[in-house]
């Protein structure tokens, strides 16, 4: 018996993101998707204080600007 793994399609945030704004909010499966990393390893991420997140209703988002010094991208915070 063989494991299905869950296939996630890349959002238009996703597919877009070099252009996105830093301020544009993402979701935890579009942070998962642009970083490579494990929703879990995003959460411990978000509880230890290394990636800022917003509460909006019942769900969490991250800043693009966030998301970019996680990954390195970060243009703007270079010398």
């Amino acid at each position: 018996m063989t494991k299905k793994t869950r296939q996630m399609r890349p959002s238009t945030a996703v597919i877009h993101f070099s252009d996105l704004p830093r301020e544009a909010l993402l979701s935890i499966s579009d942070v998962s998707l642009i970083s490579g990393r494990s929703r879990a390893s995003i959460y411990r991420s978000m509880s230890s204080g290394d990636l800022a997140s917003v509460k909006i209703g019942g769900s969490r988002r991250i800043c693009v600007g966030a998301v970019r010094q996680l990954i390195g991208t970060d243009l703007d915070d270079r010398k």
